[in-house]
């Protein structure tokens, strides 16, 4: 019989503006199926870091070529979006227990991304370390209310970070599975129009293909919620910044100024200036 059980959580705080260690969304699932492989780039427009922890059974990763098995009391460590797939297959006799965090945002992406290239994809750490017990930890506070102040999510997700660096100083060994180098890929949120196509190219994939995946997955094309993507973050450079028009203009993609106001002005129903001066 097909058993699937999964927690998936997306803590929101009050508000997010400012240099917060953000988590993404946390969970846990067990698994006694075979599971359709899972395709890392069509759930990321930006970065994600991805921590997924195995407790019991094991899970494959593959990334072109290579092919990688995740076996209890290991994490993988990736970045989204990237063309590699996760496998998730689990029995009754031999279920599939994992856990994971997702962290985005510069702060926390930092100190990921550090930890990432220094000890590797494949991750050894004990499942009696403070690392495990806090991920354990984050997952149940999110689970009793998901709207928390944004310092109180940061400061979770700092000691997180905390405790996986130092359980990894401590017990990770460079093993035949972890992989020597890791990938740095473009974001999906910087992709414009005229190198879409080289995304795709680069995930694996063609224009076509990627497109029509894309818009299953998220319900619209992906010129609309990339749009949609850097509307939203130019409206925070607006509440959180003196920047410039023009300067915002340039930092979300937009060729002109009066591009990026037009296409402001369908999504917020006023200009920059008076979005602006509404949010001070």
């Amino acid at each position: 019989m097909n058993w699937r059980q999964t927690i998936l959580l997306k803590p929101n705080a009050t508000n997010w503006d400012g240099p917060y260690f953000r988590l993404y969304e946390c969970g846990i699932d067990y698994i006694q199926q075979a599971l359709p492989a899972q395709r890392l780039f069509t759930h990321a427009m930006d970065t994600i870091g991805s921590w997924i922890y195995v407790l019991q059974g094991s899970l494959r990763y593959a990334r072109g070529e290579d092919r990688h098995i995740v076996t209890a009391g290991q994490a993988l460590i990736t970045r989204r979006p990237e063309p590699g797939s996760i496998l998730r297959t689990g029995t009754p006799e031999a279920p599939l227990h994992y856990l994971w965090i997702h962290v985005i945002g510069e702060p926390a992406l930092n100190l990921f991304d550090y930890l990432h290239h220094k000890h590797g994809q494949i991750q050894n750490i004990p499942p009696a370390s403070p690392a495990i017990s806090h991920a354990r930890r984050m997952i149940r506070l999110a689970l009793q209310t998901s709207t928390r102040p944004a310092h109180f999510w940061s400061k979770e997700t700092y000691h997180w970070l905390d405790a996986w660096w130092q359980a990894v100083q401590d017990h990770h060994q460079t093993s035949n599975r972890t992989t020597a180098s890791v990938p740095k890929l473009g974001r999906l949120l910087s992709i414009q129009p005229g190198n879409f196509k080289a995304f795709a190219r680069e995930m694996g994939y063609s224009r076509a293909y990627l497109t029509q995946k894309l818009s299953t997955e998220w319900g619209r094309t992906p010129g609309r919620a990339l749009r949609d993507v850097r509307l939203r973050q130019a409206a925070q450079l607006l509440r959180t910044t003196s920047l410039s028009i023009r300067d915002i203009s340039d930092k979300t993609g937009y060729a002109t100024p009066s591009g990026f106001i037009c296409a402001f002005v369908r999504l917020y129903k006023k200009t920059p200036g008076r979005y602006r001066r509404a949010h001070r």
